[in-house]
Order: C-alpha cells, then structure tokens, then sequence
C-alpha cells in the first residue's frame, strides 16, 4: 500500500480510504482494466455482424496501441493471482476468457448464419481457436512498439488464414 501511495503522489493513508487491501486494490485493477476491453471490443463490433466484425474484434484486442498494452501488461501481471482468481470466479462468465469467448461465439454463430461458414461449424471450438491465436499473438508482441505493424500484418494473415480454414 506504501508503494502504492508513493507511485500515486499521495499518503498511504489516502489509499487505505480507499482500498482496504491488496486484494481490493487488485480488484479495483481489473475492473477498470476489464472495462476498458469491453468497451473496446464493444466499439470494434459496432454496426459490424459476422466475419467482419470477428475481425474488428480480434484486431482490438491485440496489444498494438498503448491503450491495449497497458491492458495487457495488467492482464499478465495478474495471470492465476489467488485475489484476481476469485475476483474473476465472483464475477463469473462476464469477464475475462469467458466474456471475450462468448462474444467470439456470437460473432461466428452470426457468421454462420449468414452463409459465411458452412452448416454445422463448431463456433465454439472456433472461437477458442480464434482466442489462441490472439493470446499467442499478443504474448509475442508484448511491449515491442517498433514491431506494431509487423504483428498487425502477422496477425491479419494468420487469421485470414484461420478464417479461410473454417470456411472449408
């Protein structure tokens, strides 16, 4: 809490005001971290339906501006914490993998609605697929600023390619 105070400019006693521990200060993390991808994907798939907006989608979610690195940075550091654990089982499928996961599967569902899948087409499994290669992805970029574009094109093609691969 006392680095927490000195890295804010503030007294520790102004952080415990807030924040009763460690654990509150981390849920209070990855609230504000969640709330900035949801409004993210949330803006990525306006007006968007199916194959398109999975694109928007998947692009938003990469760790090419410094917005989604700095939400990336939070997701990792937090990575099977035992406080960012139970928050997310608290707040269940509406964070976190399962949130991005359902609307992956929605988006692909759409997709297949609309004729731009084949009948039958496991979307969950898809949207895992599709989430694997984001998460891959965006490991490997990490914090390389220089290399943006370059995993911009990367991540275009494999999942253009991944895209292709479903549709056959």
């Amino acid at each position: 809490m006392r680095a927490i105070a000195l890295e804010a400019g503030v007294s520790t006693g102004a952080v415990t005001h807030y924040f009763d521990d460690k654990a509150d200060v981390m849920t209070a993390v990855i609230r504000a971290n969640t709330k900035r991808i949801a409004r993210r994907v949330n803006e990525a798939r306006q007006d968007k339906r199916g194959l398109s907006a999975v694109e928007a989608v998947a692009e938003a979610l990469l760790p090419l501006d410094d917005e989604m690195r700095e939400c990336w940075a939070v997701l990792i550091s937090f990575w099977g914490h035992p406080a960012a654990q139970r928050f997310l089982e608290q707040e269940g499928a509406s964070l976190g993998f399962e949130a991005i996961r359902q609307v992956m599967t929605t988006l692909l569902q759409q997709a297949a609605e609309q004729g731009e899948l084949p009948a039958g087409v496991d979307v969950v499994h898809e949207a895992e697929r599709i989430l694997a290669l984001l998460g891959g992805i965006g490991l490997m970029a990490g914090g390389n600023v220089e290399s943006r574009e370059s995993t911009r094109r990367r991540a275009r093609r494999m999942l253009n390619q991944l895209i292709a691969d479903m549709r056959a």
